[in-house]
């Protein structure tokens, strides 16, 4: 009896397919809007929108996966069409855990109330500067800090510091912590009555149908995060201040 193989679809269908899915499921957004998300051109969005882009790269498919579908969908479609970079990606993920457990004892540092803007700090562009610990966190800041310099744990360049490691990555634990943080700040810096000059903000609390108005909020609060991100992201505006944004929408 003959073998029957089942032809898998190309890559190009397989980007179609989840546009138009993705498209369906929010049927409010254009195809202009779902591009600009992606931050590619409409133009191109239409081609394989339409499936005419025959070989798409890997570039493209993984901006449109990792826009679409999650991240698990993305790291199979890879796997499956692009088994080198995935073979490539899976040997360097296996020797990272190698350092997991170094990398626990540094990350404990992004949960206390103490420490995690001196390691926000350090883990971005402009780095640390030692005089601005002393200032900032104190003597105890400043203590720990220099036991983390002469761990290793921070480098010395050009009179800022930076994470050694610069392939260090929170957890979602520490992420979460982190949040819990930032927010801790700033309700304790800010009331719903005052005006703080160095904080912009805007609290709005009232009784709506929110089945009716939802998807329309969910529009604006993804635009909004799509702006700030393509402001936070540009290195034209990189400098030495440690900015944190957030887009909240919440049911009391």
């Amino acid at each position: 009896m003959d073998k029957v193989f089942l032809e898998r679809p190309s890559v190009n269908e397989v980007l179609r397919d989840k546009i138009r899915k993705y498209k369906k499921e929010h049927s409010r957004l254009s195809s202009n809007q779902i591009a600009r998300r992606l931050g590619l051109p409409p133009s191109t969005f239409h081609r394989l929108e339409m499936g005419d882009v025959k070989n798409p790269g890997l570039d493209i498919c993984v901006t449109v996966l990792n826009g679409l579908c999650s991240k698990k969908e993305t790291a199979e479609f890879v796997r499956e069409y692009f088994p080198e970079v995935h073979e490539s990606l899976y040997g360097h993920f296996q020797d990272v855990t190698k350092l997991e457990a170094h990398d626990k004892d540094i990350e404990k540092y992004f949960q206390e109330q103490l420490t995690y803007k001196m390691m926000l700090k350090a883990s971005s562009a402009a780095g640390l500067v030692e005089n601005e610990v002393l200032q900032d966190y104190g003597r105890e800041g400043h203590k720990t800090f220099m036991k983390l310099a002469a761990d290793g744990v921070f480098t010395n360049k050009n009179g800022r510091f930076f994470l050694s490691d610069s392939d260090l990555r929170m957890s979602g634990y520490s992420a979460n912590k982190v949040n819990e943080l930032i927010y801790k700040e700033l309700a304790e810096e800010f009331s719903l009555t005052q005006r703080n000059k160095k904080c912009s903000r805007s609290l709005w609390v009232e009784s709506l149908n929110l089945e009716k108005v939802l998807p329309e909020l969910r529009e604006l609060t993804e635009e909004y995060d799509y702006k700030m991100k393509k402001i936070m992201m540009n290195p034209d505006n990189f400098g030495t201040d440690l900015v944190a944004y957030s887009s909240l929408l919440k049911k009391l």
